[in-house]
């Protein structure tokens, strides 16, 4: 970024986006981390997503490619939707501004506990917690991120 050093808070905040953003791909797939970790709308992104990565994968087909019956491992596993992904979170933050910011850090977050502590977060009980977590953790990253030498200007 124009010859500045990244400040820790930025490098910490990647670091957890990208542990969230991970388990992104797995959209298209029902029994996903991902698919399960908000309740009834990640489960209906899921059925979506999959329905989406299916239609592009018969509408792209060549003869010698599997049969499939599904969209896992096809559109959401591909560069094109990693830059769409990656470009539409990016011109979420820049126009959204702190709450968009929040938003993004908070699904991540969720993510990235769901799928680094997945035994532990097994079962109903627990999303509410790891929905705390998130958030509280979200805020707490955002609010260091504004500070002044922080990031901010990142």
């Amino acid at each position: 970024a124009a010859g500045r050093p990244m400040p820790w808070p930025v490098l910490l905040a990647g670091a957890l986006i990208c542990a969230g953003a991970a388990l992104a791909p797995d959209l298209d797939h029902k029994a996903a981390t991902i698919s399960r970790s908000f309740g009834p709308v990640s489960r209906w992104l899921c059925e979506v997503v999959d329905k989406l990565s299916y239609a592009v994968y018969k509408a792209t087909k060549k003869p010698a490619d599997p049969r499939r019956s599904g969209g896992h491992r096809t559109l959401t596993h591909t560069w094109l939707w990693a830059v769409l992904i990656g470009g539409g979170a990016s011109a979420l933050a820049i126009t959204g501004g702190r709450w968009a910011v929040l938003f993004i850090l908070f699904v991540h977050m969720v993510l990235a506990i769901e799928g680094l502590l997945w035994r532990a977060t097994r079962g109903s009980s627990s999303d509410v917690l790891v929905w705390l977590l998130a958030a509280a953790s979200a805020w707490i990253i955002a609010g260091i991120l504004d500070e002044p030498g922080n990031g901010a200007s990142w």
